[in-house]
């Protein structure tokens, strides 16, 4: 599905906060729209019966867990309605407990759900969504589009669009483009060329020795194929920009993030060789973002 038609959104539900401002960028992109929005907050209640007990008690356990949880989430997404000018109730009545394992119970709710995208909140120390273990299976098992809220959810200004000259890429940035207009934002398509010294860094390969007129070759060819790319992606709107420059990937694109700028990528990029470097770009920039990013399976 293309992400403008998404209309099921998933939004993961932490304590303490910490996923507020997700919710809110959930509750803002579902206003433009006939879009859906469910809370979920998975709660660690104990998965396996201990020796000896009885399994009516085991059962009375997990579900007092799961009320208490389910309470003490409402409570703050009462709070978070006030504080925010929210529809009273509306976050509750959209709200879901279940017991296991944060990551997983997300994915199995996601594909159950029919979820088009997930949003994720802050990515702060020992969170539910850290990034660690459970954020990295997210990351690479999610069945639909991941949007990380690392920041307050402001109204977005504009949309960044990072592009690697990959089919995947090159989806997601047309993707991009039409949900683009569909909020009337303008778009920033960057591509960063790496100079082949710092791509070898990363990939563990040496090219030293290199003459400098291959690598010019490859600048130039890495220009053409991105122009050649913008172009025929078509009408870009009104004050959008076409961004050639040089350097590191994650650096480039994490320089240019702001709260109200929105960075789409395709979380698959590259294979081969170059997916060293490529494939852990989109990684990279929700792990570092500064800003709302929005990962597209394509």
């Amino acid at each position: 599905m293309k992400f403008q038609n998404a209309r099921k959104i998933l939004v993961g539900v932490e304590s303490e906060g910490r996923s507020d401002e997700a919710i809110v960028a959930a509750c803002k992109i579902a206003g433009h729209g006939d879009r859906k929005v469910h809370l979920l907050h998975a709660t660690n209640a104990p998965s396996h019966i201990w020796v000896g007990m009885d399994p009516a008690d085991f059962d009375a356990i997990r579900h007092q867990m799961v009320e208490r949880s389910g309470l003490r989430i409402a409570a703050g997404l009462e709070g978070l309605e006030r504080q925010r000018e929210l529809k009273p109730g509306s976050l509750s009545k959209a709200l879901e407990i279940l017991p296991g394992p944060p990551a997983r119970t997300i994915v199995e709710r996601a594909e159950s759900y029919g979820a088009d995208v997930v949003f994720l909140g802050t990515h702060a120390k020992r969170s539910l969504l850290e990034f660690g273990n459970t954020i990295r299976t997210l990351f690479h098992t999610i069945p639909c589009a991941l949007w990380i809220q690392p920041c307050e959810a402001l109204d977005l200004k504009r949309v960044l669009v990072p592009i690697d000259l990959s089919p995947a890429s090159l989806e997601a940035a047309g993707q991009a483009l039409e949900f683009a207009k569909s909020l009337e934002l303008p778009v920033d398509l960057l591509h960063v060329f790496s100079d082949p010294q710092m791509f070898a860094a990363e990939a563990g390969a040496s090219f030293e020795g290199w003459p400098q007129y291959t690598v010019d070759g490859m600048r130039a060819a890495a220009q053409s194929g991105f122009d050649k790319a913008v172009k025929e992606l078509g009408d870009l709107g009104a004050g959008c920009n076409k961004i050639f420059v040089e350097g590191s990937p994650p650096t480039e694109i994490l320089a240019r993030q702001e709260p109200s700028v929105l960075t789409v990528m395709a979380t698959h990029g590259h294979t081969g060789l170059a997916r060293l470097v490529f494939g852990s770009v989109s990684y990279n920039v929700f792990k570092e973002a500064k800003g709302p990013v929005l990962g597209l399976r394509t």
